[in-house]
């Protein structure tokens, strides 16, 4: 289940509203990092994988529906993004 804090940063986010996303991502990007670098073997690509999978997440924000946590959706992306 999602914080109140969480749920207000992502409607916050949906209207693109300053610094909201980057908040959202905060404490998950190390996290997502280190599960991508496993993915692809490389920190420099890990890098720009993560960079690509945060702007597809910030792009399509206005789809997260909540029925996750909005890791396992932002998860989600990173993975799909680190196999493409």
């Amino acid at each position: 289940m999602k914080s109140e804090r969480e749920y207000e940063l992502i409607c916050w986010a949906e209207h693109r509203a300053g610094g909201a996303f980057d908040q959202l991502l905060a404490p998950y990007r190390q996290r997502l990092f280190r599960v991508i670098v496993q993915i692809v073997h490389n920190p420099e690509d890990a890098e720009d994988v993560l960079q690509e999978a945060i702007l597809r997440a910030y792009r399509g924000i206005r789809n997260f529906r909540g029925d996750s946590a909005f890791y396992t959706w932002l998860f989600r992306i990173a993975l799909n993004t680190a196999k493409a």
